[in-house]
């Protein structure tokens, strides 16, 4: 057998139609405009309930990191791809899957120290 015939998948995105979507959505902008609301990227990355979000918000405010600081810097991502946002009363509307790379960012900065240059 040849290696080049061998398909290792290590993750959801690695089932060909996230990458297909990718693709799709680099070309088309009606796919780009939604594609955060798109079946095959909610399966392989935007995920997140109101209530995951939630908790991912009340982890990163008792962490005693700043990133919280920069919360409208992160609430752009939002503008991009049309995802499902809630009103999340001490922050206002954002995308769960966003408090999720928030968390993360706190999670790495009180590990590794600031992640800002």
């Amino acid at each position: 057998m040849d290696c080049k015939d061998m398909v290792f998948k290590t993750s959801l995105s690695d089932n060909g139609n996230y990458p297909e979507l990718c693709l799709q959505a680099s070309l088309d902008n009606a796919t780009f405009r939604d594609f955060r609301r798109n079946e095959i990227y909610n399966i392989t990355l935007e995920h997140d309930s109101f209530e995951q979000g939630l908790e991912y918000l009340e982890v990163t405010q008792k962490s005693g990191s700043n990133v919280l600081s920069k919360i409208h810097e992160f609430i752009k991502n939002d503008q991009i791809g049309n995802p499902r946002v809630f009103d999340y009363e001490a922050i206002g509307k954002i995308a769960p899957t966003t408090l999720r790379y928030i968390k993360i960012l706190s999670d790495l900065e009180s590990e590794f120290g600031t992640l800002s240059r």
